[in-house]
């Protein structure tokens, strides 16, 4: 082998082992992406989120952010927020950077993405008492209340407050069902 060819050997394992052991040079060179808001399988109570990226590539073109799929928001900065409306369930955001190939061409391609998983909690549960029955007129202090809770997206953590002799108490319930105190 001659020389020429063993340094392109060596040139060439060199650079492997930098690429592909997660050496912070290479992220140093190539650059990351980062969905910084909302977290990664958050459960939001409204359908408007406010979406935070944070881009370190040299060289940034663009970058786009997509819901489902769908384009929502393309910027030029390599750090920016802005406002987007999910559907009800689980939404898949990601966010796509596109850097310069060649400058004087203005060609861009790839290097990178993040993505996360939101869910849009867009149904209240449904608290129902049971017992007594409304407007009941009791003859004890010492008294049941029973009902049900039920929810749509069976999220499974219920916390409600309640009046009882001009004291709040809480109760916290763990998925849908009957619940008493």
């Amino acid at each position: 082998m001659n020389n020429c060819v063993k340094k392109s050997l060596f040139i060439l394992l060199f650079l492997s082992f930098f690429l592909f052991s997660g050496c912070p040079l290479v992220e140093y060179l190539l650059g990351t992406i980062t969905i910084t808001s909302p977290d990664d399988q958050a459960i939001v109570a409204t359908s408007s989120v406010r979406i935070s990226v944070d881009a370190s590539y040299n060289y940034i073109d663009y970058i786009t952010v997509e819901i489902d799929g769908q384009e929502v928001y393309s910027s030029t900065e390599s750090n920016f927020s802005f406002t987007a409306n999910l559907d009800p369930g689980w939404n898949t955001i990601v966010a796509l950077c596109y850097a310069y190939d060649n400058e004087d061409d203005h060609f861009s391609s790839y290097v990178g993405s993040d993505s996360i998983d939101v869910y849009y909690d867009a149904y209240d549960p449904e608290i129902t008492i049971t017992s007594p029955e409304n407007w009941s007129i009791l003859d004890s202090n010492d008294v049941t209340i029973t009902g049900n809770i039920y929810d749509y997206d069976n999220l499974g953590f219920f916390s409600f407050t309640y009046l009882e002799n001009g004291t709040y108490h809480s109760l916290s319930y763990d998925g849908n069902g009957d619940w008493s105190l």
